[in-house]
């Protein structure tokens, strides 16, 4: 089955000046260690103790339950393995400022190698020098605190720096034509990274997928990105529109709308249910069991 999603109410007349599609391939992987496994490394009872607000022991979680794609931040690009999660909202990596451990045994984005990156606030806008610059003057900058939680996973915590940069996603059109989806993006950059659940987890970073409400700002939303292109007119737009499959092995994430091949029937449409809140949920007037 396919899961499509649009940001707009309006999205068929964004498609019709953006009819192209980029199918970004995804590829099943496993956890790199059990949770529980990760907290005997760690020193931590399992069975008693209370990790990162979630009580009592965590479970053996399949092995193979995350669906991954790659992409590149930067100039020159800097490769990630990343999950793309409906519940976020907006694009996040380890920093190559941040020791720790869960940091260190993944890939890390490194800002000062790009140069097409640099820092900003919350608002999308550079930093500014405060007034009467001096030899001790101190930068104020926004920072984020971000929790995740992952069933069977755990429940953690990241703190980051706010940055710009190019964002790439790799993948083919609709007709197998190999290419490359860019756009300028806010991100963050994490600093520090709980343990939980980010050592057992076996992707880089996430790509959000969520609405802007559960964004820093919106330049930092991808489909507020795309939906940005098709106003301007930009060359190779993409409708703010996605689809994602998922099969035995390999799935697909559909950008731009909804890919035909993979439908088991028509789409029917269906208003989001408090999009300021940011998750694509639907209201349910009534149901029948039996």
């Amino acid at each position: 089955d396919e899961v499509n999603a649009t940001v707009t109410a309006d999205v068929a007349s964004l498609a019709a000046a953006a009819p192209r599609l980029h199918l970004v391939k995804l590829r099943r992987r496993g956890v790199r260690r059990q949770p529980q496994q990760l907290l005997a490394a760690l020193g931590v009872d399992t069975g008693t103790a209370a990790v990162a607000g979630r009580a009592g022991p965590l479970e053996e979680i399949d092995d193979r339950g995350f669906f991954l794609g790659v992409i590149s931040v930067g100039s020159p690009p800097q490769k990630f393995r990343v999950a793309f999660d409906t519940a976020s909202g907006q694009v996040f990596l380890p920093s190559s400022s941040c020791t720790s451990g869960p940091c260190q045994e993944h890939f890390r984005y490194a800002p000062k190698a790009s140069k097409a990156a640099s820092d900003v606030n919350a608002d999308g806008k550079p930093l500014r020098p405060p007034d009467g610059l001096g030899n001790d003057t101190v930068w104020h900058r926004d920072a984020i605190s971000i929790g995740l939680s992952s069933l069977g996973v755990g429940d953690g915590q990241a703190t980051g720096d706010l940055i710009k940069d190019e964002l790439c996603l790799g993948g083919t059109s609709e007709k197998g034509q190999p290419g490359h989806t860019c756009m300028t993006l806010g991100l963050v950059a994490a600093t520090e990274m709980t343990d939980l659940p980010f050592r057992s987890l076996p992707h880089d970073g996430i790509v959000g997928l969520g609405l802007s409400g559960l964004s820093v700002g919106r330049s930092f939303n991808l489909l507020e990105r795309l939906a940005e292109g098709v106003a301007e007119g930009a060359e190779a737009a993409l409708a703010p529109s996605f689809g994602l499959f998922f099969g035995e092995e390999t799935g697909e994430l559909a950008l731009g709308g909804a890919n035909a091949k993979r439908l088991a029937g028509p789409l029917v449409w269906s208003p989001v249910d408090n999009p300021g809140e940011g998750y694509w949920q639907g209201g349910v007037r009534r149901g029948s069991l039996g």
